[in-house]
């Protein structure tokens, strides 16, 4: 039937509409390699939101791959065929978890459907912020594939990237990549791995804020623009079931300051996919305090609701961060995980973040957390300044705000509470300082312009 129905398409591609697409927001040539990419700004938003919905004309534009050959969205739908685009980059490990559906699709629907990747903006470069986020967020999976890269700098630095990452992974679409001033990002994003099923007449079909996450599906997607049904938005669930399992005891203690986690693990134990709903059902916090789920991606501290797909006989990480405060407090979460097609298949786990003092200097501890940073932003050097009271520094580190070393900071005591010290080489952003003394550490923000 499948066959039947790509042939059919492709007898009547004459007989199409000419796509009527809003005006270019592509390149009108080549960037050179040397030509700087422009400011990426910091989104936090939805990506079901951002970009194009369904139903909207989008806009033409022009991109290039590797070798410098210009492809437009108008060439592509003048041969009478719909659109696929699916953006991604190599730090995102959604983007690469999904390559191999995405070889499928071009497997299924090559010949009938023009599959384009876009590559855009690195999702978790290293050292540098990540605009999902505001923060340096080198991802664990990134560490330990040794996908470490920072934010490229040119538009010769990306088709370094992308050369590096064609030469690492099997991606069978032909991939094009965004201009220096992010140009498809910017109006189709933002966003680091979404998807759009563009119609013969320039219209969006189907938008996925992520590329194939359940329940979407982007092959029923192209199943129903192909026969000639209008748009579902996404498909059901697919009746597995899973098991969940803490990792981790389900209260973990540490400084005030710390950024405490637990780990757990979702296991699909059966022979069909399912879709999982996890949602912070009670977050009694702090003052100060947040929390964070983490699963396929981490969430904002205000998102309380996500949902992933596990394939069959899978299993799928999952991590809860508490970021506590500076002073010594406790937080207790309640999260609930849901088989979206089974409500029997569920379970809810309470968690505690607590922070204490060392004992006998708690006194010591309200003193040092009176530690001031200044100037900020800072560029070259900063200062510190302690109360006459509080204890001497031993070191300071520079960290990412999600714990990360990224390097040991220069410290010069120029009175027994005062420090210079001089800020390394890093990218603009926020970073955090752990400054440590003998006896406990604190962490504090430090903005770096």
């Amino acid at each position: 039937m499948k066959n039947f129905t790509l042939l059919l398409l492709l007898c009547i591609q004459l007989l199409h509409l000419p796509a009527q697409l809003l005006p270019t927001i592509g390149l009108p040539s080549l960037p050179a390699v040397t030509d700087p990419v422009c400011n990426i700004p910091l989104y936090l938003g939805s990506f079901d939101q951002s970009g194009y919905q369904i139903g909207e004309q989008v806009p033409d534009f022009t991109l290039y791959d590797l070798n410098g050959q210009g492809t437009s969205l108008s060439g592509l739908l003048s041969d009478g065929k719909p659109v696929l685009l699916v953006a991604g980059s190599y730090t995102c490990p959604v983007f690469r978890n999904r390559l191999a559906e995405l070889n499928q699709l071009v497997a299924d629907y090559g010949q009938a459907v023009a599959i384009r990747i876009i590559y855009t903006v690195e999702a978790h470069p290293d050292i540098d912020i990540s605009p999902y986020s505001g923060t340096v967020w080198t991802h664990s999976s990134n560490i330990s594939a040794g996908i470490l890269y920072r934010q490229p700098a040119t538009y010769g630095d990306r088709k370094a990237v992308v050369t590096d990452m064609l030469n690492d992974l099997q991606i069978d679409a032909d991939i094009l990549i965004d201009g220096p001033c992010n140009e498809w990002w910017t109006h189709f994003g933002p966003a680091p791995n979404n998807a759009y099923l563009i119609d013969t007449t320039g219209r969006v079909y189907e938008k996925q804020g992520w590329f194939n996450r359940q329940p979407a599906d982007m092959g029923a997607a192209i199943d129903s623009l192909l026969a000639g049904a209008s748009s579902s938005g996404g498909t059901g669930g697919i009746g597995g079931g899973f098991d969940f399992q803490l990792i981790d005891d389900p209260v973990v203690t540490g400084t005030p300051g710390d950024i405490l986690t637990i780990h757990a693990e979702l296991s699909n134990y059966t022979a069909k996919g399912v879709n999982v709903q996890i949602r912070r059902l009670r977050n009694n916090l702090a003052p100060n305090w947040t929390t964070a789920l983490c699963v396929d991606v981490c969430l904002a501290p205000f998102e309380d609701e996500t949902f992933v797909y596990l394939p069959p006989n899978s299993n799928q990480p999952f991590t809860f961060y508490f970021y506590s405060s500076q002073l010594p407090d406790s937080t207790t979460a309640q999260l609930g995980f849901r088989n979206v097609d089974s409500t029997a298949n569920r379970f809810v786990v309470n968690l505690k973040g607590v922070t204490k003092a060392s004992t006998g200097v708690e006194e010591d501890f309200k003193h040092f957390q009176k530690l001031e940073i200044w100037p900020q932003p800072a560029s070259d050097m900063f200062h510190l300044q302690l109360p006459p009271s509080a204890p001497h520094l031993s070191s300071v580190q520079l960290v990412t705000l999600h714990g990360t070393l990224i390097t040991d900071v220069s410290i010069n005591p120029l009175t027994p509470t005062h420090y210079e010290a001089k800020l390394p080489s890093v990218p603009a952003g926020i970073y955090a300082l752990k400054m440590t003394s003998g006896k406990f550490f604190l962490i504090k923000k430090i903005v770096v312009e």
